[in-house]
Formats: C-alpha cells, sequence, structure tokens
C-alpha cells in the first residue's frame, strides 16, 4: 500500500493474517458461486433452453470470473509477504481453464443461432 509522501505501509503479522483470511474465504467463496452458476448453464446447454437465458447466465458467471481474478491478485500480493505467493494458483487454474471450456461451449450455441 502506499500513501502520501511515498511513505508505505507494512502489515504487522497479524494484520497480514486476517486480510490473508478475508480474502480466502472471498476466494473461496467466489469459487463456490462460479460452480453454482457453471452447474446452471450445464443444464440449460443439456435442455437447449433459450439463448438470451444462456447468455444472460453466461454474462453473470463472466462477472463471477472477473471478480475471481480481482481476488486471486490480491490474495496472491497478500501471500508474496509471505513466502506463500502462487500457493492458490492451481485452483485459480483450475477454475479459469473450466471457465474458458464452458464460455466455449456456450459461444457455439451463439454461432448456430
Amino acid at each position: 500500500m502506499v500513501l502520501r509522501g511515498a511513505e508505505t505501509r507494512t502489515h504487522t503479522e497479524k494484520g497480514l493474517q486476517w486480510q490473508i483470511g478475508q480474502k480466502s474465504g472471498k476466494f473461496r467463496k467466489l469459487v463456490a458461486t462460479w460452480r453454482s452458476q457453471a452447474g446452471k448453464i450445464e443444464c440449460m446447454l443439456t435442455e437447449n433452453d433459450n439463448p438470451s437465458d444462456v447468455r444472460e447466465a453466461r454474462n453473470s458467471l463472466q462477472n463471477v470470473m472477473t471478480e475471481i481474478s480481482g481476488v486471486y491478485n490480491d490474495l496472491d500480493a497478500l501471500l508474496a509477504e509471505t513466502n506463500e505467493q502462487g500457493s492458490k494458483y492451481e485452483k485459480f487454474e483450475e477454475i479459469e481453464s473450466e471457465h474458458y471450456s464452458l464460455i466455449k461451449r456456450v459461444s457455439k450455441i451463439f454461432l448456430r443461432d
């Protein structure tokens, strides 16, 4: 964090652990939200739901993925202060890969219509 006059704020150990806990919790919650919404889209795809409903669900899923990315970056920056940077990367990469595959499948539906 940067303050006025180019001073930098350092975290206390307790404060850093609290922030990591908060960001980790938010990251887990967003991943659960993403999985729930992805499951709904999977159902929509198998049931051939209305494309406008699928589009709306896709946009919502994309917003969650954007939020996951931001929280991951914040969390990773905090973890860098504890030499644990990258410890959540595998989970982030897994979600990112699943997201890409699902969005690709959804896009094919829109290309057909």
